[in-house]
């Protein structure tokens, strides 16, 4: 639902008319390398190499401002515009998909292109850090910076 609401604001503020490129990310996202923006440009769909759980990665996403409000429109387009469509996908079953697999299903049915960039983050959680899935699986255990 996050994107439904970060999709209304941009919208509200007219920020397409203000930013060239938007970054939509996690904030449990650890950066040791630099982040270069400037060589991802065009229509396309700016997403980090692995992650994707036999879909596209839903933790971060580089996008221009003539395809922000696109790729943002999943939920609407889901619930509202085409249930009888997509609905099946949200039920218990075989056709079930993970929030990756229902990002590609989306955003290929859209048109939206898809390009990648080497990861140059990786999530972190505190120690005992019970709301985190990574606090969660990684408790008590110690893993080297970067991994």
């Amino acid at each position: 639902m996050i994107r439904f609401f970060l999709s209304q604001k941009i919208q509200a503020l007219k920020l397409t008319n203000v930013y060239d490129k938007f970054v939509i990310t996690r904030a449990d996202h650890f950066y040791l390398c630099a982040h270069n923006l400037s060589q991802m440009h065009g229509p396309y769909l700016w997403l980090p190499e692995g992650e994707d759980y036999h879909g596209y990665t839903d933790r971060h996403l580089v996008v221009s401002n003539q395809t922000v409000l696109k790729a943002l429109d999943i939920y609407p387009r889901l619930f509202l515009k085409e249930q009888k469509r997509y609905g099946h996908l949200l039920s218990e079953g075989e056709d079930h998909l993970n929030p990756e697999q229902l990002l590609k299903t989306m955003w290929d049915d859209m048109g939206l292109q898809v390009k990648r960039f080497p990861r140059v983050m990786f999530t972190c959680a505190v120690e005992g850090d019970s709301r985190s899935t990574l606090g969660r699986t990684m408790r008590n255990k110690q893993v080297k910076e970067g991994v």
